[in-house]
């Protein structure tokens, strides 16, 4: 399912939202099309505000979560990722390219995991 993402560039799969936007359209799940810079803090945030009407949030990590991770800096926006399930997850960030990672050693980050409404 995602094997050909693996390796990308932040910038080819439209950063850390345009990656998790993909994951979600493969598995049906049209989410809407965001264009901000991963530096515009603010504005990420805003949109994050704007938006949490259309997502739930759940307790733990399930199949096809999102994963909000919280901030490395002050003048970025939060940082997002999927859940692939067995613990492992699928994210890019602006200096590495699309990975799995297990999420046992970033729990310390994770500001919460969230279902879509639609």
């Amino acid at each position: 399912m995602i094997n050909d993402l693996i390796g990308k560039s932040f910038r080819s799969v439209g950063g850390c939202y345009g990656l998790m936007r993909e994951c979600f359209r493969r598995n049906g799940i049209d989410l809407p099309e965001e264009n901000i810079a991963v530096t515009a803090c603010k504005k990420v945030q805003q949109r994050i505000e704007e938006r949490k009407k259309d997502w739930t949030p759940i307790k733990r990590q399930q199949d096809g979560c999102a994963i909000m991770f919280k901030p490395t800096r002050s003048d970025l926006g939060p940082h997002l990722g999927y859940y692939l399930g067995k613990g492992r997850f699928i994210h890019v960030g602006i200096n590495f390219p699309v990975t799995v990672d297990r999420l046992d050693r970033h729990m310390h980050k994770v500001e919460g995991f969230y279902v879509y409404n639609a």
